[in-house]
């Protein structure tokens, strides 16, 4: 996606930042980016073994949606 507005440029580099301080192994991760003209979802795969450190115990998100 590369017409992000800076509002979302700035929302995607925070969330990427707050990854890859979480998980283990950032460099298997991939990331999913769906816009639209309001909207940015970023879908984010993480290795099995560091989905508890996204997902959060008892799989509860760890980030709020409005930050995802």
């Amino acid at each position: 996606m590369e017409n992000l507005n800076l509002k979302d440029r700035k929302m995607k580099e925070f969330l990427e930042h707050i990854v890859k301080n979480l998980v283990d192994s950032a460099d298997k991760g991939k990331r999913n980016e769906i816009g639209s003209t309001h909207t940015l979802i970023i879908e984010l795969s993480v290795e099995k073994t560091d989905k508890g450190k996204i997902i959060g115990k008892k799989e509860k998100p760890f980030l709020p949606s409005a930050l995802c």
